[in-house]
C-alpha cells in the first residue's frame, strides 16, 4: 500500500502503527476506513473498509493513501472538508491537483 507522507490520522485511532502493520501483514482490521485518491478519473476521493484494502492489495493496488479514519462517518466528513477546501482555495473539487498545487498534505488541511 502507498501512503501518501503526512497522511491524516482521526482522533479516534489511538494506534495508527499498529493499524499499518496490520494491513501490511493482511490481518483483519475492524471499523477503520482509508481515504485514497481515487484511480478513475471521473472521482474524486474513494473511502475503503481497511480490511478489503489489506485482503484486496495483492491482486488491486490501492491509490495513495490520504487518510485513515475509525468509522464510515468520520471518512465521509474528511471527504466533505477535504472536497471543501479544494473547492474554496481553487474553485475546483480536484483535492489531488489542490493539495499537490499548495503542496499540502491531507493532515495539514484537516488541521485547519
Amino acid at each position: 500500500m502507498h501512503w501518501q507522507k503526512g497522511y491524516y490520522v482521526s482522533p479516534g485511532i489511538s494506534h495508527p502503527g499498529e493499524v499499518r502493520l496490520r494491513l501490511r501483514l493482511s490481518r483483519a482490521v475492524s471499523g477503520i476506513y482509508l481515504v485514497t485518491l481515487s484511480k478513475h478519473r471521473d472521482h474524486i476521493l474513494e473511502i475503503h473498509p481497511a480490511y478489503l484494502a489489506a485482503r484486496n492489495e495483492k491482486y488491486i493496488p490501492c491509490p495513495a493513501i490520504i487518510g485513515m479514519t475509525a468509522g464510515k462517518e468520520e471518512a465521509m466528513e474528511m471527504v466533505r472538508r477535504l472536497v471543501e477546501a479544494a473547492v474554496q482555495a481553487t474553485g475546483s473539487p480536484d483535492v489531488a491537483a489542490y493539495l499537490q498545487r499548495f503542496h499540502l498534505t491531507a493532515a495539514q488541511v484537516m488541521a485547519k
